[in-house]
């Protein structure tokens, strides 16, 4: 759009907006993320057909101005026209204004979208508990955040007596300390279960669940 712009290039930023947005998700997923439907047709047609349709409107306003105005004095005209350019910029800027007030709300849900989207993904998969026989893996990934220390209780919870826990924390940048704590705190009531609970780690994650570990 600043290109555009900068060039003197008659352009949309709605259509560039759009554009971006497409060209966002065919980075991120290849062309399978774009939805073609009636939208897109109408979308696409808009920049074809808007330039064209604007130019003869424009064009047939003025010829239709230019006739109604052809025998009224010049002082006369200019009094009225001189009103009604504040009319009509005052017209345009609330058009102008309440189009681009527009994109921009659109841009921030889907900014709030993504990001609640984004999340809850994070969410569901930074914490995962799988086993073979009495062999449990609780593994964290990523940034395990306090929003995981329900989930994190509740798969400790699941653990059955005699088991054993391997804990593996080697895939994770961020740990909150409050699941640092809820790991701990089940590390030390362990031996009441009779669960063996031993650490996987990095090697820069040498300061991190040392005191069971």
């Amino acid at each position: 759009n600043l290109f555009t712009w900068w060039f003197g290039i008659p352009s949309s930023s709605s259509h560039a907006l759009i554009g971006g947005y497409a060209g966002a998700g065919v980075a991120k997923a290849g062309f399978a993320a774009l939805l073609w439907g009636p939208k897109w047709i109408e979308t696409l047609s808009a920049i074809v057909l808007s330039p064209f349709l604007g130019a003869v409107t424009g064009f047939t306003m003025m010829v239709l101005v230019y006739r109604l105005f052809a025998r009224v004095a010049a002082p006369k005209a200019e009094r009225v026209f001189r009103v009604m350019q504040l009319v009509s910029s005052a017209g345009l800027s609330y058009a102008h204004g309440g189009n681009d007030a527009q994109k921009t709300m659109g841009i921030i849900v889907g900014l709030l979208v993504a990001t609640v989207f984004i999340a809850f993904q994070d969410f569901r998969s930074s914490i995962s508990l799988t086993h073979l026989g009495t062999n449990y893996i609780l593994q964290l990934r990523r940034n395990v955040s306090f929003l995981n220390k329900g989930k994190l209780k509740e798969s400790l919870e699941k653990l059955p007596r005699g088991c054993a826990l391997l804990v593996d924390i080697s895939q994770t940048d961020f740990i909150d300390p409050d699941i640092i704590e809820v790991i701990n705190d089940y590390a030390t009531h362990a031996g009441l279960k009779e669960v063996t609970i031993t650490l996987r780690r990095a090697a820069n994650q040498s300061h991190i669940l040392q005191s069971w570990s």
